[in-house]
């Protein structure tokens, strides 16, 4: 991927421009390089346009200790794809026991689940990198930032 096919929006956030994008570990290793000397907590890469698309897609980037809050959405589904690192996916749910998943390139390097089910995300490794995908187009009432049993 070159630098015509995506727009660096802020520290953390890049937005790509051209609708075929192929995204090599050259890429991957450069923005790694950039999350590192820049010490950024999150960096998110959105391979979507816009906010409106059906289709969402982001690749983010996490310290360790880093920990996404327990939120859920109203509709659709969410998958998680990890490239590099290890983190727990902590899954609430109102009528059975919680369950905590191991994300990374060795045990779960992939999960998708219903974007209803309440979640949150710790980081374990150095860094944290992975793929989520989830239904469109995004809207912020649409996320609960809070846990519900």
């Amino acid at each position: 991927m070159n630098e015509k096919q995506y727009k660096k929006i802020d520290a953390n956030n890049y937005w790509l421009l051209d609708k075929l994008v192929t995204i090599d570990r050259h890429f991957i290793d450069k923005l790694e390089n950039e999350f590192d000397s820049k010490s950024l907590s999150k960096l998110r890469i959105n391979l979507h346009s816009s906010y409106n698309e059906n289709l969402q897609q982001m690749i983010l980037f996490l310290r360790k200790d880093e920990i996404i809050k327990p939120h859920f959405q109203d509709f659709g589904n969410v998958s998680y794809n990890v490239i590099k690192g290890h983190a727990n996916l902590n899954l609430y749910y109102k009528d059975q026991p919680d369950k905590i998943f191991q994300l990374s390139t060795k045990h779960s390097q992939f999960m998708r689940i219903p974007r209803t089910v309440c979640r949150s995300m710790t980081v374990i490794s150095d860094i944290f990198i992975f793929i989520e995908t989830c239904d469109g187009p995004f809207r912020k009432e649409n996320t609960n930032w809070q846990l519900i049993k």
